[in-house]
C-alpha cells in the first residue's frame, strides 16, 4: 500500500503532465454543399406536409419543427450565396493582369476592386 505522501506526489506529477488549462477552441463553421441545401429543402417540405396532414385542433403542433428546418435552410442558403460571391470575385480578372494579346479589339467586362465598379476594356 502506498502512503499518503506517495499518493500526493503521484497525483501532482500527473497534473503537471497535463499542461495548463486553456479555453476551449470553437470548431470552425461547417462548409455546406449543394447536397446539404437539397436535403434542407426536403426537410422543410416534409415539415410543411406534416403540418398540413395534422388532424388535431392545435394550430402550433409541428410548428417548431418547421421553423427549425426553415432556419437551417436559410443559414445554408446564405453561406452558399456568400461563398458563391467570393468564388465569382476570384474568377474576375483585374485590368492590370490581362495579357497584351488578349486585350486587342475585344470587349471584356473587368472588375476593378479599387473602384468597386465594372468597366469595359477595348
Amino acid at each position: 500500500m502506498a502512503t499518503g505522501k506517495q499518493l500526493k506526489g503521484t497525483i501532482l506529477a500527473r497534473r503537471a503532465a497535463k499542461g495548463p488549462r486553456k479555453k476551449r477552441t470553437r470548431p470552425k463553421p461547417r462548409q455546406y454543399t449543394i447536397a446539404d441545401l437539397e436535403r434542407a429543402r426536403d426537410r422543410v417540405a416534409a415539415a410543411e406536409r406534416r403540418i398540413d396532414n395534422d388532424r388535431t385542433n392545435n394550430p402550433n403542433r409541428g410548428r417548431a419543427g418547421l421553423e427549425r428546418a426553415q432556419l437551417e435552410l436559410s443559414v445554408i442558403e446564405s453561406q452558399l450565396r456568400l461563398r458563391g460571391r467570393r468564388a465569382a470575385r476570384r474568377n474576375l480578372v483585374p485590368q492590370a493582369d490581362l495579357p497584351a494579346q488578349q486585350s486587342n479589339n475585344c470587349v471584356r467586362a473587368v472588375h476593378r476592386p479599387e473602384r468597386g465598379s465594372y468597366a469595359k476594356e477595348i
